[in-house]
């Protein structure tokens, strides 16, 4: 055997894959209709608009809740703070025990 007789088995191989991909792109067609038809693309524009409809009063609400986020965080802020529990070890109401 030479040293490339490797190759034969390696060409017998790979040459169906190549055969077939070839075969598939020669045979490609561009598509019969490029494009949205009229009426498909109005209906697109109506659906786009109630989109951003949605998207608006979504961002609206955000916005609410966000100032009252604000606002409670701000009540909460300036309230005295509340009453504490008695200190550990204080012994209220009864003794701890040793």
């Amino acid at each position: 055997m030479s040293d490339l007789s490797f190759l034969v088995p390696v060409a017998a191989i790979l040459a169906w894959p190549i055969t077939v991909v070839g075969k598939a792109i020669a045979n490609r067609r561009p598509p019969d209709d490029v494009g949205f038809p009229p009426r498909a693309a109005a209906h697109l524009d109506m659906r786009l608009a109630r989109l951003e409809q949605a998207v608006e009063a979504i961002a609206v609400e955000v916005e609410r809740v966000a100032e009252g986020q604000r606002f409670l965080a701000q009540v909460h802020a300036s309230q005295p703070p509340a009453v504490s529990a008695p200190p550990p070890g204080a012994g209220y109401p009864y003794p701890t025990p040793r």
